[in-house]
């Protein structure tokens, strides 16, 4: 019991260092202190409520009067209570309290409860917080084998607590891990990742954060090792950093396994890399000496291979003929320039689909007499296309590295683009060959319709002419000589024509309105016609729009040159945005338009054809005095260039 003067009780609320509260007899509040008056505002978590004398334990603490008030009535009864780390809840957080309960008198009689109370919350949650620590270390201890530990954060990294799994990890006593370390565990961290190691874990220290390291160690025996460790920052109630721990986990095999994978898939890009190049060379149209060695340099870099070489089988079957070789010594190059395919290394290539693999040149004699001493293992793959054999690929090198599956695939593959590569050549030879004879077929059929018509034409006029001479019948021989040189003029046209277009086209050059006018300085002009190009100065055009249009107007110039007698020819090219306007007129006989004869039918088709491609229009007008072609594109609908136009401009 306490009994005290009411100016010292005053003072010893003020000076006292704890919550301070006197309750009635029926458990009112009578008086408080401020420190008890921040503990109330903290559990009510409202900093602005103001207790006032008479409010009840419901008042002052809703959740919680029931654990207080029985404390306070044994007070009441003249017992001391006294609780440690006393739990209050408030609905949201559970704060603890130190309190101490005891009766207030006054002459001997109980007038009241005295309750003192100290806020402990904070070291009880650091308590709390030591034990789920001890807990997770100890569920850490247990776990799989590795190395669990415990620390304070420095840079040697000493440990307080390790599991006996660092032995096994690395090599040396857990002991020697632990203050004072003579092993520190900084120390056995490869040297090229210490820095690295140390810096991404300062990294995490300042942000706060867990953290997950990646690296090698160096054991007890030398060997060197990848492992994982993940940790977590250990703190004070303070939020003061007191250490760190973790686990750590050998992940060796799993680095070496994705270093392998990461090989192979290095490896497998570089193979179809090079396929995909030599796919490539094989389209392209270059001589195929080029494309042959352009293949073989690709193929080797792919495969690791020193030299290579490849054989062609001549057209009569009798040799392989060395193509192309690189890295080749000088001395090997006599002995494979010829192969029998009949006999020897490469009968037997050429005799199965197999690829032929020998891993020690210098136990296989067909490989050993060619190349001597000079490489160590060989692959030889068949080259073919469409059934047939054409020739033969070869790879050496010189260490004892085998030619995996995946080497002798590609090889496989290499060596069938080789083959359409040959194919092809041999196609674009025939192809040049059918097309200059069929120039010449071309050329021949223009001179018979043409020109040597127009010669006999001339051959009988000047006979004729020269009867009507010997006749003296002057005015015959006037008109024949009229006859026969409109005749000449004409034959000289047509031979120009024929020359012009004998000519390579200047298109691509100078553009499609600089080509049309050096057609017309060439041919119309100087077969006495009068010529007019009208032309915007701003025409930009695809070049097969270009190409297209030219050809239109070279067909239209031609026809009227050859058909309409026109005396002159004028020649429109606009192009207003997107909008192109391409306009051929003369002042010729003109010409039925549902009545055409084969050539000038075939003439007005191609035009119309053309300008389909490009899906465009074509207008033709005629009469007589003059004809007037139109075609009209429009570029937002221009269609792409197809294999149908290609083939068009080959005919």
């Amino acid at each position: 019991m306490i009994n005290l003067p009411a100016d010292v009780l005053d003072d010893f609320f003020r000076k006292i260092p704890m919550g301070v509260a006197i309750y009635n007899r029926d458990l009112t509040l009578r008086i408080y202190n401020e420190t008890w008056l921040s503990y109330v505002n903290s559990y009510q978590g409202n900093a602005n409520f103001i207790p006032t004398p008479g409010m009840t334990l419901a008042d002052l603490f809703p959740q919680a009067a029931t654990t207080i008030q029985p404390m306070l009535e044994q007070a009441l009864r003249g017992e001391t209570r006294q609780q440690h780390t006393l739990p209050l809840s408030n609905g949201q957080e559970t704060i603890y309290w130190n309190t101490i309960a005891f009766p207030l008198t006054a002459d001997e009689v109980i007038t009241g409860v005295f309750h003192v109370m100290t806020d402990v919350t904070p070291r009880r949650e650091a308590e709390m917080e030591l034990q789920k620590a001890k807990q997770s270390l100890l569920t850490l201890m247990g776990s799989l084998p590795g190395m669990a530990y415990r620390g304070p954060h420095n840079i040697r990294r000493e440990m307080e607590l390790v599991n006996t799994g660092a032995q096994e990890l690395t090599g040396y006593p857990s002991e020697n891990f632990i203050t004072p370390a003579t092993t520190p565990y900084a120390s056995i961290v490869h040297d090229d990742d210490r820095e690295r190691v140390q810096a991404e874990l300062e990294t995490a220290v300042a942000d706060a954060r867990p953290f997950e390291l990646l690296y090698r160690i160096r054991t007890a025996s030398g060997e060197i090792k990848w492992v994982l460790e993940r940790g977590d920052l250990l703190y004070s109630h303070d939020r003061h950093l007191i250490g760190l721990e973790g686990f750590i986990a050998d992940i060796t095999e799993r680095i070496l396994a994705q270093q392998l994978l990461e090989q192979r898939v290095v490896d497998r890009t570089r193979k179809l890399s090079a396929l995909y190049q030599v796919m490539t060379l094989a389209a392209e149209q270059s001589d195929l000496k080029t494309i042959l060695q352009e293949a073989l340099s690709w193929v080797l870099k792919a495969v690791h291979g020193e030299a290579g070489v490849i054989h062609l089988l001549e057209q009569a079957a009798y040799n392989l003929h060395l193509a192309v070789h690189e890295a080749l010594p000088a001395e090997m190059i006599e002995h494979l320039e010829q192969l029998s395919p009949i006999q020897g290394l490469a009968a037997d290539i050429l005799e199965t689909s197999v690829p032929y693999i020998t891993p020690d040149i210098q136990k296989d004699y067909a490989v050993a007499h060619l190349v001597g001493g000079q490489f160590h293992s060989y692959a030889g793959v068949r080259i073919h296309a469409r059934g047939h054999t054409l020739g033969i690929l070869s790879i050496f090198r010189k260490n004892e590295r085998l030619f995996s599956e995946g080497d002798t695939a590609l090889l496989v593959s290499v060596a069938d683009q080789i083959g359409t590569a040959v194919e092809n050549a041999h196609l674009r030879q025939e192809n040049e060959r059918l097309l200059v004879l069929d120039e010449r077929n071309r050329l021949a059929r223009e001179l018979h319709d043409a020109v040597t018509q127009s010669l006999y034409s001339l051959t009988l006029f000047a006979e004729v002419n020269q009867r009507y001479a010997r006749a003296g019948d002057m005015k015959n021989v006037a008109a024949y000589s009229q006859r026969i040189e409109e005749t000449a003029e004409k034959s000289l046209r047509e031979m120009r024509l024929l020359l012009h277009n004998l000519r390579p086209s200047i298109l691509q050059d100078v553009g499609l309105v600089s080509a049309v006018q050096q057609r017309l300085d060439a041919v119309e002009k100087r077969a006495g016609i009068a010529t007019k190009l009208v032309a915007d100065d701003t025409i930009i055009l695809p070049s097969h729009v270009e190409e297209s249009l030219f050809h239109i107007t070279e067909e239209a110039l031609n026809n009227s040159l050859k058909h309409a007698q026109a005396t002159a020819v004028t020649v429109k090219i606009s192009q207003s945005q997107n909008q192109v306007n391409l306009i051929i007129q003369d002042n010729g006989c003109g010409f039925d338009i549902t009545n055409l004869s084969d050539s000038g039918g075939i003439g007005l088709a191609s035009m119309q054809e053309r300008a389909k491609l490009l899906g465009g229009d074509i207008h033709i007008h005629s009469i007589d005095g003059s004809t007037q072609i139109i075609i009209h594109i429009d570029l937002d609908n221009l269609r792409e260039t197809t294999d149908s136009q290609t083939l068009l401009d080959l005919l």
